[in-house]
């Protein structure tokens, strides 16, 4: 989790941890192009955790932003070639993805062999409704539009 402090508002390195504090695990100063140092480091802060000032106007800082969210959650890329994000991610966005890597691959396919156009379409569609799902936007409703519009039920 991100701890995120305004830089430009001094406050309390010695304030007793905030309720939620106890899951930061890296201390984001914002604001950076205001402060010219980092602001101390609050005490109940872990000692060892990495500390990243960003400025969105100045658009610094995010690189080391990026890199310490990859190290904290050990994205790198294992040994064995697959990457460590899919060990992050829950079943269902990983069945999400891959259905979206196979849909977008038969689409392609249906492109360079010549299949109908409609054909293609219907594969990236496909693909859609599995990053629709991934991100959060199928609702049970879009299901079961999806049925009746396809299907005659309950004649």
């Amino acid at each position: 989790m991100l701890w995120v402090v305004d830089s430009s508002r001094a406050e309390d390195p010695h304030a007793p941890r905030p309720q939620g504090a106890e899951r930061a695990r890296i201390l984001v100063w914002t604001k950076a192009d205001h402060a010219p140092a980092p602001p101390a480091v609050p005490g109940w802060f872990p000692a060892q955790a990495p500390r990243v000032m960003v400025s969105a106007r100045a658009r610094t800082g995010l690189d080391s932003l990026t890199r310490a969210v990859a190290e904290e959650l050990d994205l790198q890329r294992p040994a064995s070639g697959e990457v460590g994000l899919e060990r992050v991610l829950a079943a269902r966005h990983r069945d999400a993805l891959r259905g979206a890597r196979s849909h977008l691959s038969d689409a392609l396919e249906a492109l360079r062999t010549g299949c109908p156009l409609d054909l293609a379409a219907e594969a990236l569609r496909s693909a859609l409704a599995s990053l629709e799902d991934l991100a959060g936007r199928t609702t049970p409703e879009d299901v079961l539009e999806r049925i009746f519009a396809r299907f005659c039920v309950g004649k």
